[in-house]
């Protein structure tokens, strides 16, 4: 029987610079609070959503090798991977399809060198 991980996550670091660009804007009427990322450490960083919602974000669990090591740790065969919080559609909308596209050619790279171990979700810049 084959063991699949439905709800895996990846992040990749140019998802990351694309949301430390976002911590600047703002839409024309005020009302447009992007998530806030902040570098803290060696590959870590804190996402906050206005002071409601906050979380570390560290990068080395997200990598793919780190990845298949844990799913070898707990016998899963295939992960199929998207990215959690902030999706694209909550980034300003200049941002969001770039978002998305890195997003989405990370998984592609991932599933192209392991197709036996990697399916993705794709993320859409809905917001738009």
């Amino acid at each position: 029987m084959m063991k699949i991980d439905c709800q895996s996550h990846i992040f990749p670091m140019e998802y990351v610079d694309i949301l430390i660009q976002a911590n600047s804007f703002l839409k024309p009427d005020g009302t447009f609070i992007p998530p806030r990322t902040e570098h803290v450490g060696d590959r870590v960083y804190r996402v906050s959503y206005s002071g409601w919602q906050s979380f570390r974000l560290d990068l080395s669990v997200y990598d793919p090798v780190a990845k298949l090591k844990s799913m070898d740790e707990a016998g899963v065969d295939l992960a199929i991977v998207s990215v959690n919080i902030p999706n694209p559609c909550l980034l300003p909308d200049r941002l969001s399809v770039a978002g998305a596209q890195v997003i989405n050619d990370y998984i592609a790279n991932l599933i192209q060198n392991k197709p036996d171990r990697f399916a993705g979700f794709a993320s859409l810049p809905w917001n738009l």
